[in-house]
């Protein structure tokens, strides 16, 4: 199976003959005023024609915005209405340019802290947890659940 590579601002802006700046300018939406409209609009027919489509981990980098709202649970898939409950999840998420990403730990609490630790390392937006106790690691609550604050 061939290795896939993204197509870059700079594959852009070679193919076009524009500097990296005026393709992050253009499509970023930023470029009106700045690049000359026939150029912009020959930096989105190449971005189109190469099948560009955005790194948001670059993105992420620079606006400190992951985009991504994590779900952990401890045992979704033994629930019988999961699927549609995740799908309408999955689908609120991206009415908003949201990625969700889900975490079933299996009802492992060993697998608690590493799941919480991981969407925190990826700066996530927002968060959801099923369990009914809150998530401790190194005597701090890294995670509080819905069931364990209704207890304070």
């Amino acid at each position: 199976m061939p290795i896939v590579s993204l197509v870059t601002l700079r594959d852009i802006a070679n193919e076009v003959g524009v500097s990296v700046s005026a393709v992050s300018l253009v499509l970023n939406d930023r470029g009106e005023g700045r690049v000359n409209a026939n150029v912009a609009e020959r930096i989105r027919a190449v971005a189109d024609e190469l099948g560009y489509v955005p790194n948001l981990l670059a993105r992420g980098l620079k606006t400190k915005q992951s985009l991504t709202i994590g779900l952990l649970s401890d045992r979704v898939a033994s629930i019988p209405f999961a699927g549609p409950m995740l799908a309408g999840a999955q689908t609120a998420a991206a009415e908003h340019d949201y990625l969700l990403m889900l975490i079933d730990t299996a009802g492992d609490p060993g697998l608690e802290v590493p799941a919480v630790k991981a969407l925190l390392q990826r700066n996530i937006s927002g968060g959801r947890a099923s369990q009914d106790r809150d998530v401790q690691s190194g005597g701090r609550t890294i995670c509080r659940t819905p069931a364990a604050a209704r207890r304070i």
